[in-house]
């Protein structure tokens, strides 16, 4: 999984692209764990 793209991802959903640390955190763990939808997504 692309570190960076996964990051930029994440904080595209909050409202003017800020979260703090611990909210990116927790919603980098889910995604990491959603199985291979979103691995092949993050290489689009």
């Amino acid at each position: 999984m692309n570190f960076q793209v996964t990051v930029l991802k994440v904080l595209v959903s909050y409202p003017d692209g800020l979260a703090v640390m611990a909210d990116l955190k927790r919603d980098m763990a889910i995604l990491a764990t959603s199985g291979r939808d979103w691995a092949e997504r993050v290489k689009r």
